[in-house]
């Protein structure tokens, strides 16, 4: 009797414990190390059940693709390409940056080199702070006679947000193939600058002025750039790139301010200057810069210049003076000279590729 009483305390207190205390389950590295062994002593027919049973429990994206490694070179040499095409399809989607090792069997490597490895493309966005614009005359206009050529050009820091979008493409040309990135961009830009004259004059006599006035255009570009790889590597990837840049002019504003040599002065913020400038403006963009994933991403950064190209101000308008024009030609004797902008602007970004791993050879 007391025998059987012992039996049952002893059943019901196994019966309470948690499964993990009952039954061991093993480690990843313990599950890799017995695939390989039944691997090296050639009990090939035994690896797909055992490796199915315990892929659940690698929790270890390294060590869930070395198990699906063991599993694709299994099925290759058990002349199961259609299983072996999906394990290779398991690797791919785990590691989307996954390369063979030049340690691996030649026949995981041309199976590896039948499936689609790269991105089908990449999007993301830019943060960029245009450093410098150089305003460039290319003919002198002026309000008075006194202030000709006198005007002098300063940049100020502005800001810019682009969206980017980039696809790689093959090219071959004769016997050798090239690898490069389409890389359309739209950009939110602006361009600022002060201008400088210590000779402003006017019509009706009144004393001469220090102008100091500041110049700001908004503008929509729409960047198509083509990018090339100077170093083909995963983790760190500098390029190179240049492409035509479209730009729409969305606001220009004037911010007027003056100094008499007595000491009074004018000054006037946010006046509408769209008017005198094109709608839209062309310019070139040639820039270097660097990609270095971390995770599934890349952080890129980049530092481009920008070259404009033909006058931005529109000689039809220069003197139909309306509105806030009429005041900024007549109160702070301003007009445009011709000229183009040119930019150099650093940029920091985020890409992120998009995968879709797919045998391509059959």
């Amino acid at each position: 009797m007391k025998k059987i009483f012992y039996l049952t305390i002893a059943g019901l207190i196994v019966w309470s414990l948690p499964a993990d205390a009952q039954t061991t389950k093993l480690t990843g590295a313990q599950i890799l190390r017995s695939a390989r062994g039944i691997y090296d002593q050639g009990r090939l027919h035994e690896l797909p059940a055992f490796l199915e049973e315990h892929l659940a429990d690698i929790d270890n994206d390294v060590e869930r693709v070395e198990a699906y490694k063991i599993l694709v070179l299994t099925f290759i040499y058990l002349e199961e390409p259609e299983k072996a095409d999906a394990a290779m399809l398991q690797i791919l989607g785990t590691d989307f940056f996954f390369k063979p090792a030049d340690s691996d069997p030649v026949e995981f490597k041309n199976l590896y080199g039948k499936f689609r490895v790269k991105p089908i493309f990449s999007y993301g966005a830019k943060v960029g702070v245009a450093a410098t614009t150089f305003v460039k005359p290319k003919a002198n206009h002026y309000v008075n006679g006194e202030s000709r050529g006198r005007g002098q050009y300063n940049s100020n820091l502005t800001i810019q947000f682009t969206g980017i979008f980039e696809k790689e493409l093959t090219a071959n040309i004769g016997a050798k193939k090239f690898d490069f990135t389409v890389n359309p961009e739209l950009s939110y830009t602006s361009q600022s600058f002060n201008y400088f004259n210590d000779a402003i004059s006017f019509n009706d006599g009144s004393e001469p002025a220090f102008a100091d006035h500041r110049i700001q255009h908004t503008r929509i570009q729409l960047n198509a750039l083509v990018q090339y790889k100077i170093l083909k590597d995963n983790k760190f990837n500098p390029y190179v790139s240049v492409g035509p840049s479209l730009g729409y002019l969305m606001k220009s504003t004037f911010d007027g301010n003056l100094t008499y040599e007595l000491g009074n002065g004018a000054t006037q913020s946010g006046l509408d200057n769209t008017a005198s400038y094109k709608k839209m403006n062309y310019s070139v963009i040639a820039s270097g810069g660097v990609k270095y994933k971390l995770s599934g991403i890349y952080l890129t950064l980049d530092v481009r210049y920008q070259f404009g190209l033909g006058n931005v101000v529109d000689e039809a308008n220069r003197y139909k003076f309306e509105g806030d024009r009429n005041t900024i030609y007549t109160e702070y004797g301003y007009t445009d000279n011709d000229f183009s902008i040119d930019q150099v602007i650093f940029n920091l970004g985020l890409i992120v590729p998009k995968f879709n791993p797919k045998k391509l050879i059959k």
